[in-house]
């Protein structure tokens, strides 16, 4: 877990340790939440959690097989966004993920970019550092080569469901998302 990933060896090591201890599935969900606990505690304990901080309190979460709800709900008072994104015509904007609505349909790809053609931004097909202003992602904590390149190159990353919500102009806190409110609202085409 140091680099906050696991890959498949590191799981299957997870997974005797868990059987070896005689943990069964609950308590070993209950071992990796204390764990995340624990983290999330340690970050906020100065009263500020940043977005590299809570960047990496995602990527924890989701290489435990934990949502990032526990982050955001624990996190969401500490939060501070040291920088802010604007959508401004003329933007350049990539995606990455699989991005689906609050009952579990997939939204198409071709519906994220239609939206971001409106707001006047300019879609393209990969994340470089001088080509790439803003990566829209249906996690925001994804450890996808995008979402790497973003991060090395500090483009900004915003969650794909803002992005739809938003409207021309709209500002975005870099690694932030909507924690805690309703997206059913979510519209899930455009007319």
């Amino acid at each position: 877990m140091a680099d906050l990933h696991l890959d498949g060896d590191e799981r299957s090591q997870l997974v005797e340790l868990a059987r070896e201890l005689g943990l069964n599935a609950g308590e070993t969900d209950q071992a990796h939440r204390r764990w995340l606990n624990e983290l999330i505690e340690t970050a906020c304990s100065d009263g500020e959690v940043t977005v590299e901080q809570y960047d990496e309190l995602c990527r924890a979460a989701y290489a435990l097989g934990i949502g990032q709800d526990l982050v955001d709900e624990c996190t969401a008072t500490f939060r501070t966004c040291d920088r802010e994104v604007s959508l401004q015509p003329g933007m350049t904007v990539c995606f990455t993920g699989v991005v689906v609505d609050d009952d579990g349909a997939e939204l198409s790809r071709e519906l994220l970019i239609a939206h971001a053609r409106r707001l006047s931004l300019d879609p393209v097909d990969s994340v470089t550092k001088s080509r790439c202003q803003l990566l829209v992602a249906a996690d925001t904590a994804s450890r996808s080569g995008k979402a790497g390149k973003a991060r090395r190159y500090e483009i900004p990353i915003v969650d794909a469901r803002d992005l739809l919500a938003a409207t021309p102009g709209g500002l975005f806190a870099w690694g932030a998302s909507l924690c805690g409110q309703d997206r059913s609202w979510l519209p899930t085409s455009f007319g």
